[in-house]
């Protein structure tokens, strides 16, 4: 399913993230676009944590580059480093409860406040 959603707003990521955990399948992939960068969540119906992940320089071009600001703002925020040249920035984050969808919700506004003022605008939504 993929939606096109005009403006980030808390309840647009709420209801991406309910979406995925009690009306998903058995694993989607969700997918926030803005600018050349995005940030992405896996998870399911009744999975009880979302693995998330933030792009890398892995998979940037150059002149996009996060500084080193950036990236320490990043594992400030409990963010983990790439692995791999093939990884990006990644998370487990509980999802059960309410107050930790809440808390991943502010997660994701802060993460993409230290990629760039953006004011988000949703090309992909992609459950898969």
């Amino acid at each position: 399913m993929q939606k096109n959603l005009n403006n980030l707003t808390y309840k647009n990521i709420k209801n991406t993230i309910d979406a995925i955990i009690y009306y998903g399948n058995e694993q989607d992939i969700v997918i926030f676009t803005f600018g050349e960068f995005f940030i992405q969540f896996l998870g399911g119906k009744g999975y009880y944590d979302l693995f998330c992940e933030a792009i890398s320089n892995n998979y940037l071009e150059e002149e996009t580059y996060l500084n080193e600001n950036q990236i320490k703002k990043l594992l400030e925020l409990g963010w983990q480093e790439p692995q791999t040249p093939d990884d990006n920035f990644y998370l487990i984050h509980p999802i059960e409860y309410i107050k930790e969808r809440e808390k991943l919700i502010q997660l994701f506004i802060k993460t993409i406040s230290i990629y760039g003022d953006y004011k988000i605008s949703f090309e992909d939504v992609i459950l898969t």
